[in-house]
């Protein structure tokens, strides 16, 4: 079978830290960097780690967002919006 449990996780975490440099999500890189949504070029989240770009990580909270309102069903958007503002200053470090 499968390895344990355990075993695995090493290979996950592993997996999502990725290289510094190359963005986990889209494989942007310093000299390669993909346009967000503003129409601006990306840029790193995670100074230290630089494996995460700007453009993922707002498309990765708005999704977050967007999930837990189906989750909720008729709840207000409003919600959504602050989950996702939530979830991206968490990807950037901005919480105590």
């Amino acid at each position: 079978m499968g390895k344990p449990r355990s075993d695995r996780s090493d290979e996950l975490l592993e997996a999502v830290e990725g290289e510094p440099g190359i963005c986990v999500f889209c494989g942007c890189t310093e000299d390669d960097a993909c346009i967000g949504k503003d129409g601006d070029p990306c840029s790193w989240i995670d100074d230290d780690e630089e494996t995460c770009c700007s453009a993922c990580a707002e498309t990765l909270a708005e999704a977050i967002g967007h999930a837990l309102m189906q989750g909720l069903g008729d709840a207000d958007s409003h919600l959504s919006d602050l989950v996702a503002a939530a979830v991206l200053a968490f990807l950037r470090g901005e919480t105590s």
